[in-house]
């Protein structure tokens, strides 16, 4: 179940759009459409246009869709909505109105190239006398092409990310690697698509960072629905580290050549209540590239795969999920030291939950371990695993139902969860 959210202020300014996986919000979705508004003695009125061209569907010759048009009064903590909605029960896109009558409505196959050129011309100084110019030549190009209505093609060559904003200054003084946010439009459109709900096995700031001369040669990905509720992400990229002043040229080879290959699969059942999805990673890297560089880290190949689930009964008010994944690191011989050992090294973690997800009173149980093996971080991120967490919490939530009371909404919250080091040790925490 997947809506779109489109947000416009009082002034008439185009805010954001959010693409909803029912009660999950993906706020990095971006579409083409405007807004005008006006104000009259009877109050504030908001025409949204969004062509039919950014929304995914199906074309039938008689469609239903699912519609919700809200405002958010912040000095009053209200919403307003054209379908109200049980406050105390779960899900979002689920509980939206229907929009009938929709015949005629055609979504043609949409093709978008958006090729680039860049050049570069430098005098530098030079104590010799020699001031001739140093010369540099990019170009690239980014592609979209529709599939079918519900599949989508990405693809891009030599992309040139100049215009994206840098990362904020940080400092580390942690043992822990620090994590960046991806902002990079190839690999920010669709994320929601590539993500394991438990564990994160795909960082996409690993493809195409770690190192000034680093680049990406070329990646695809398709993404959508296939069949009878199939959900299907795939991406493939390959990278390597230019040679300095080639950067930007994309016939010049590189060394440190890696290939990065995704797929998630997944199915829903009972209209959207129940799915199920599985999940696999690749990295290989030419061992032959990586002889000069010391990290160990990347050199070897990395691949990791698992499943994820979630079931909802009792109108979503009951619910169950859980996940598990394994990884395998396979290290390649050292070239300085070949004592270091070449054994390849598995690791497993998995997640399970059972809770009450709506009414006023709600709770839930679960257990997450991760093994002491566990490296996801080829394509995925993870600062430390080797642990294993039983934890418990209850929630009395308390809500006015719009009667004139002291307070509108309100809630108690116990919690506690016990931690043990999946090799043994123990520690132990409460909230």
């Amino acid at each position: 179940t997947t809506g779109y959210n489109f947000r416009v202020n009082p002034d008439g300014v185009l805010q954001d759009a959010y693409l909803f996986d029912n009660g999950n919000r993906d706020t990095d979705w971006n579409a083409v459409w405007d807004a005008e508004v006006s104000r009259d003695a009877n109050g504030w009125y908001v025409e949204i246009r969004i062509p039919l061209s950014q929304i995914r569907f199906k074309p039938e010759a008689d469609m239903t869709w699912g519609l919700q048009a809200y405002r958010w009064l912040h000095g009053r903590g209200e919403d307003t909505g054209w379908v109200l909605w049980d406050r105390n029960a779960s899900g979002f896109v689920s509980r939206w109105g229907t929009l009938t009558g929709l015949s005629g409505v055609s979504n043609p196959r949409k093709l978008e190239i958006l090729p680039y050129a860049v050049t570069k011309h430098v005098d530098p100084a030079a104590e010799d006398g020699d001031d001739g110019w140093q010369n540099s030549f990019n170009m690239g190009a980014d592609f979209k092409y529709g599939l079918t209505s519900n599949l989508t093609l990405n693809a891009t060559f030599q992309p040139d990310f100049g215009q994206v904003e840098a990362d904020p200054a940080t400092l580390n003084l942690s043992p822990f690697e620090t994590f960046y946010q991806e902002k990079r439009p190839f690999f920010v459109e669709g994320a929601l698509y590539f993500q394991h709900p438990d564990f994160n096995l795909f960082y996409s700031r690993r493809i195409g960072t770690g190192d000034p001369n680093a680049r990406i040669r070329g990646a695809a990905k398709l993404t959508g629905k296939i069949g009878s509720g199939f959900n299907l992400a795939v991406l493939g990229a390959a990278t390597d580290v230019a040679q300095d002043g080639k950067t930007h040229n994309p016939f010049a080879e590189g060394d440190q050549k890696a290939y990065y290959g995704l797929v998630r699969v997944g199915k829903e059942f009972d209209e959207g209540n129940h799915a199920f999805n599985i999940m696999g990673t690749s990295v290989k890297r030419e061992d032959e590239t990586f002889a000069a560089v010391d990290d160990a880290r990347y050199r070897r190949n990395g691949y990791s795969g698992g499943f994820d689930f979630m079931m909802n009964f009792d109108d979503r008010n009951w619910r169950v999920s859980g996940s598990g994944v394994g990884t395998v690191v396979d290290p390649v011989m050292d070239p300085i030291d070949p004592t270091v050992s070449t054994d390849q090294r598995y690791g497993t973690g998995g997640d399970f939950d059972f809770r009450r997800a709506g009414g006023n009173l709600r709770g839930g149980i679960g257990f997450r371990w991760e093994h002491d093996l566990l490296d996801p971080n080829d394509m995925g991120f993870m600062s430390a695993p080797d642990e294993k967490v039983f934890h418990a919490h209850a929630l009395w939530l308390y809500d006015s139902d719009g009667e004139d009371k002291p307070f509108n909404r309100a809630e108690i919250t116990v919690s506690g969860s016990t931690s043990t080091f999946y090799t043994g040790n123990t520690g132990y925490d409460v909230e």
